[in-house]
């Protein structure tokens, strides 16, 4: 594609993305800063072809590899957050089921279903047959390499109990620790474990009694009243809806898509140098963390209370992000943001083919991180790669959760490498 064809192509999206996507992960999961569902599946179909790799290096909870698979593309992520990952994992793993086994894509929340009604069943022993096994671990071990390793060495962890007493009523605190333990003792497969711990973490923030905002959660704003809220019907709703979401993308899709894999990874860009791509990939496509926007992992403390990190923990994880809220104290925390970004921007394009594309969503310059914008264009543009097409974006806030973070334009940019 001449770079004519391809701004003309790029020219003619709607890159606001009114209309609904087939399917919204953030609804399996919530996340701050997360992509518009529609843009990155329209960025694989233009400058991806089946068969190919597309790595997105701070995925979030994986919309990046969901849009890669249902299209025919393989996908590699990472990201700083445990949460994150494990989140994309889970959704990713349960599309890579339904697409080739929609029998065991239902046995993963059969079970998980018959766990919390047996919890959830006062004075009733049930004893339901357990039938996410192997089977299902050996798809993911197939399609999904390491990311199970990578994501269940983190779970199962003794959970911050007095840290969690800030924020949730006792008897709801009880009955989130007696579903990881009856999680954790289960005979299911690592996957389904898997799906089960991202279920309770993708309720945990609801059933806590501190329900305003993430921004209260990230900003440590305790609950000033404690109420209990009900752990089993929370699960069983999110089984429901998480269920109902991903079986709809089959009536979606007009060829189905077989074989794609997909690799998850927890990584710190700002000192490691992963060595995790078997094959490089042809694009690039990402939306790095925007200077002094989010803390992603204290937005998400709770669950990363439930998978056992501590205080001093969770303070060194957030240090390490790229851009933290908690670094705007610094009068340099931009240009400090700016070199992070450019610094991981250049580790992470050693991964792309050198006739691929590489594809950034920024904040707009009118957020005073215009820096961040600039200096990536310097430095790529160094390394040979063109910036073949730019476009402003509006943020929906409704759609994206980050009203937070005043973030209300955003500015994508398509760089395609020098061959």
């Amino acid at each position: 594609m001449t770079n004519h064809e391809l701004h003309r192509q790029l020219s003619l999206v709607d890159w606001d993305f009114i209309e609904r996507a087939s399917l919204d992960i953030s609804a399996i999961h919530w996340y701050p800063g997360s992509f518009a569902p529609g843009l990155p599946g329209v960025l694989v179909d233009l400058l991806s072809a089946p068969g190919e790799t597309v790595f997105d290096p701070f995925c979030g909870i994986g919309s990046t590899a969901v849009a890669s698979i249902l299209r025919g593309r393989n996908s590699v992520s990472c990201d700083i957050s445990p949460v994150g990952v494990m989140s994309g994992l889970a959704t990713t793993g349960l599309i890579s089921l339904l697409l080739s086994n929609q029998t065991l894509f239902e046995q993963v929340f059969d079970d998980l279903h018959a766990m919390i009604e047996e919890i959830h069943t006062p004075n009733v022993l049930l004893r339901h047959s357990t039938r996410s096994g192997e089977a299902v671990d050996e798809h993911l071990i197939r399609f999904g390499g390491s990311s199970v390793d990578n994501v269940f060495a983190r779970l199962f962890k003794p959970i911050a109990i007095e840290s969690l007493r800030k924020w949730y009523h006792p008897l709801t605190l009880m009955d989130l620790q007696r579903l990881i333990e009856q999680l954790e003792a289960a005979s299911f497969s690592r996957f389904c474990k898997i799906v089960g711990f991202t279920m309770i973490s993708a309720i945990a923030r609801n059933t806590s009694s501190e329900t305003r905002s993430w921004g209260h959660v990230a900003d440590n704003v305790r609950p000033s009243e404690y109420t209990y809220k009900d752990v089993a019907k929370s699960a069983l709703l999110w089984i429901q809806r998480t269920k109902k979401q991903i079986s709809g993308v089959r009536g979606s899709l007009s060829r189905m898509p077989s074989g794609q894999t997909f690799d998850f990874s927890i990584v710190d860009w700002t000192d490691e140098q992963p060595n995790f791509i078997k094959t490089p990939a042809t694009l690039l496509l990402t939306s790095p963390p925007y200077g002094g926007a989010i803390d992603y992992g204290l937005a998400q403390r709770l669950t990363m209370y439930l998978m056992g990190t501590s205080e001093d923990d969770l303070a060194r994880m957030v240090g390490a992000e790229i851009g933290a809220r908690r670094k705007r104290s610094r009068p340099t925390h931009i240009e400090v943001w700016a070199k992070e970004l450019v610094g991981a921007a250049g580790a992470q394009l050693k991964w792309v083919t050198s006739d691929g594309y590489a594809v950034f969503v920024m904040p707009h310059k009118d957020h005073g991180r215009d820096a961040g914008e600039l200096m990536l264009k310097a430095v790529l543009a160094a390394k040979g790669w063109e910036l073949a097409f730019s476009a402003d974006r509006s943020v929906r806030q409704s759609r994206t959760r980050q009203s937070w973070t005043s973030i209300k334009k955003e500015t994508i940019l398509v760089f395609r490498g020098g061959k």
